[in-house]
């Protein structure tokens, strides 16, 4: 019994030294073999359909309630429904005592089933100090990412092929692929009248676009993503 579990015991360790030793000599020939490294980056603007704004509104004391409930069927009427309305509840009882004012945000989600460009025009009112936009997406975006990615690799394999081409070499096997950090960088901004503006939200480089509603007048989407990758230089 104590020789099988010898004989089991040998055998285990020796699978793993002939393993380890078949690892090590195919990283070695890695390392040993020439490469070009390069960077690839690509860069896409997509279209909103879904936004969700902050709306800073400000009152005398003791008519706040008054004023969101205006500001509630206002929103209604643009077609937001109510689960689509939040309030801050960080500073829905904050006074302004200095100014003796009263101030309250809202955080609403707007669609495309929204009329946004009207409901802007709406909120200009005395009482509205600011609407921020706040948060901006697609509900295809992911599928954008995922395109984005592909064309920096792409990018990457060109930049190394033609780079490679001066020097009379042909490229080989990619050896790794390594995301770069600080890719995608999109901010909160502040939402003006854009009516006599060039703006345009239409976007024709991705299949993933066409026929698909936006919010006019919304800042498009920025995707950046870089990659760095390894090719073999052929032999």
């Amino acid at each position: 019994m104590k020789s099988t579990i010898l004989r089991w015991e040998v055998l285990a360790i020796a699978g793993v030294l002939f393993f380890s030793f078949k690892e090590n000599g195919i990283n070695k020939r890695i390392e040993d073999q020439r490469n070009i490294m390069v960077v690839g980056s690509a860069d896409m603007s997509i279209p909103v359909d879904e936004i969700t704004i902050r709306i800073s509104m400000e009152s005398k004391i003791n008519q706040m309630n008054g004023l969101e409930n205006k500001t509630r069927k206002l929103l209604k009427s643009h077609g937001i429904k109510e689960n689509q309305i939040n309030l801050d509840n960080n500073i829905s009882n904050h006074w302004g005592w200095h100014d003796n004012k009263e101030y309250k945000n809202l955080y609403v989600t707007v669609d495309t089933a929204a009329s946004f460009q009207e409901l802007m025009k709406d909120l200009k009112g005395e009482h509205y100090n600011n609407v921020t936009i706040t948060q901006s997406t697609n509900s295809k975006i992911h599928d954008y990412r995922k395109e984005v990615k592909v064309a920096a690799i792409k990018a990457a394999q060109d930049k190394a092929k033609y780079l490679l081409k001066g020097l009379n070499e042909d490229l080989g096997v990619v050896l790794s692929i390594t995301e770069l950090e600080g890719n995608e960088n999109n901010r909160g901004w502040y939402y003006y009248n854009r009516s006599n503006s060039n703006i345009s939200n239409e976007y024709l480089g991705s299949k993933y676009s066409k026929g698909a509603k936006t919010l006019n007048g919304v800042q498009n989407i920025k995707l950046r993503y870089s990659v760095q990758v390894s090719f073999a230089i052929e032999e």
